[in-house]
């Protein structure tokens, strides 16, 4: 059995490719959300609570054009509401994982 350091690590290792698709788009949304007026530490700010990066793009396009905040926190609800329907294809799929996976 692997310790809880050596899961986290082994974890990290796991998903460190996808992590190299993630850097540049974080990098893509620092920028256009400084170049559309909003401080840095806002945007990133931004990243705890809009996990969807396609919904982080449009919530800071809406707010800068002037819409309203319902309208912008509707639009990102509209937008991420397709990851229910991938969970609902994939929970047949990963129902039968186990939640632990041992080495």
């Amino acid at each position: 059995m692997l310790s809880k350091k050596q899961l986290f690590t082994r974890g990290m290792l796991d998903i460190s490719p996808h992590m190299l698709s993630v850097i540049p788009f974080g990098i893509i949304c620092g920028a256009i959300g400084v170049e559309l007026g909003f401080h840095p530490y806002l945007v990133y700010a931004m990243s705890f609570i809009i996990f969807g990066g396609a919904s982080q793009i449009v919530f800071l396009q809406l707010l800068s054009g002037g819409a309203s905040s319902l309208v912008a926190v509707a639009s990102v609800g509209i937008i991420n509401s397709r990851h229910l329907l991938y969970g609902a294809v994939l929970s047949e799929y990963l129902e039968k994982l186990s939640f632990i996976k041992n080495y």
